[in-house]
């Protein structure tokens, strides 16, 4: 992801909190950030619970980005 990012190619990050702790993951209220690509070609998308993510979410950020 990172290094697609870097080469200005159109990414999504799919992210969640660590499982490791229920209530604010790793790195506290700002987990979510922590690792997102940069670019403007980029993009994020973040659940608290992963399995919440629908793929009709997931395709109309990549019909935004595309």
């Amino acid at each position: 992801m990172h290094i697609a990012a870097s080469m200005n190619v159109p990414t999504l990050g799919l992210f969640s909190k660590a499982p490791e702790d229920p209530v604010l993951g790793l790195f506290g209220a700002e987990d979510r950030f922590r690792y997102y690509p940069f670019n403007k070609k980029s993009n994020i998308l973040y659940k608290e619970d992963m399995r919440n993510l629908k793929f009709s979410e997931v395709k109309k950020t990549l019909e935004k980005m595309l």
